[in-house]
């Protein structure tokens, strides 16, 4: 049976971004990433394509940037430019490896350290690139230190979601996005008690499966996808909700992790909530959050069926629900807002317009 690098490659490249004989592949990786690549270059060469490997250096980055040299790891070289500006498909494995180190870093350290990021995707889009950031690389053990977490196991868990059968996951996603764009009234319960009334504005929804099709191009940063992915999102109608909502899933984000508890909505606005757990943190940025932060924001379903209780990406387990408050001007909402907090509820039933769309959890 092939190694799981060997599974997570051919699923990527071959089934996902579709890699053609001939193309120009470029994998990007930080050093803790590179268990990952031979796998990826074997698999650009299977396939006929040809590879290029570009590598960050984790000690020599931070010498950079500790040194005072921040500047000179946030600009991209005319090398770098030409690769980028001549591939097909690039592949990225995230980093730095110590994030909380990075996280923490003072605006005036941190902005131009990663200065390039925006001239990067302007080039990206402009040359027609297709690619995926890979969360494996994401999860490192440094991050998985301060959220209590095995790093190899949560790796683990996300290279398998990332096998998932994203064409599948795809065709039952536009099914569910095609109901959400055209109803009016979204109804979620719960045998737990939630019972909450939310309201549909006709918003486009955003369906992400780690395909690039044209939906995700004309997004400003679709062309990369991520892995694992399976979500279908959409931004509700800010004035509308009435009920109540008792989460059963904890969530992680980054800087802190949320419990289960109970939301109450009232004439369009969150008017009351309790946490069971792990709550104080997520009630002080609440708190503290400005105009808006009482709306509702956005609705989302997960698709992947590979991707249970997976820690900051638990809103992609097949059949889970996830509400959010706050900010949804990401999705095309009316909501300005750089706050969201969310809740998150497994096993409910789901209906738009009296159609059900989940069934006890289960899409479709």
């Amino acid at each position: 049976m092939p190694r799981l690098e060997t599974e997570l490659a051919r699923t990527i490249l071959a089934r996902n971004l579709n890699v053609r004989k001939g193309e120009s592949v470029v994998i990007e990786s930080w050093t803790h990433g590179l268990p990952y690549v031979p796998a990826f270059v074997e698999e650009v060469r299977r396939l006929g394509a040809e590879p290029m490997v570009i590598y960050e250096d984790e000690r020599a980055w931070w010498s950079a940037v500790s040194g005072g040299r921040a500047k000179s790891v946030g600009r991209m070289s005319r090398s770098e430019r030409a690769a980028l500006e001549a591939a097909d498909v690039y592949v990225y494995f995230w980093g730095p490896e110590d994030r909380p180190r990075a996280d923490a870093l003072p605006d005036r350290v941190g902005t131009p350290a990663f200065d390039f990021n925006e001239g990067w995707y302007k080039i990206g889009r402009s040359h027609g690139l297709r690619g995926c950031r890979m969360s494996v690389a994401y999860a490192t053990d440094p991050a998985a230190k301060v959220l209590g977490l095995d790093g190899a196991r949560w790796r683990q868990k996300i290279a398998t979601a990332g096998l998932a059968d994203a064409k599948h996951m795809q065709a039952a996603g536009t099914k569910v996005a095609a109901r959400l764009e055209a109803g009016s009234e979204l109804r979620i319960r719960h045998k737990n008690g939630t019972d909450l009334s939310l309201g549909l504005a006709g918003y486009d929804a955003r369906v992400e499966t780690g395909l690039v099709d044209k939906a995700a191009r004309a997004r400003p940063y679709g062309f990369l996808t991520n892995s694992p992915a399976g979500t279908v999102l959409v931004a509700l109608d800010e004035k509308v909700a009435e009920g109540v909502i008792v989460s059963n899933h904890p969530y992680i984000q980054p800087g802190f992790r949320a419990g289960t508890g109970r939301w109450e909505f009232s004439g369009g606005h969150l008017v009351s909530f309790s946490y069971d757990h792990d709550g104080k943190v997520a009630e002080e940025r609440y708190r503290a959050a400005g105009p808006g932060k009482d709306r509702p924001a956005m609705f989302g379903v997960g698709l992947n069926p590979k991707g249970r209780g997976i820690p900051q990406y638990e809103e992609i387990e097949s059949g889970m629900t996830l509400l959010g408050i706050g900010g949804n001007s990401f999705l095309g909402g009316k909501t300005d807002l750089a706050f969201q907090l969310y809740a998150m509820l497994r096993g409910a039933d789901v209906d738009v317009d009296g159609v059900s769309i989940v069934r006890a959890g289960r899409v479709g």
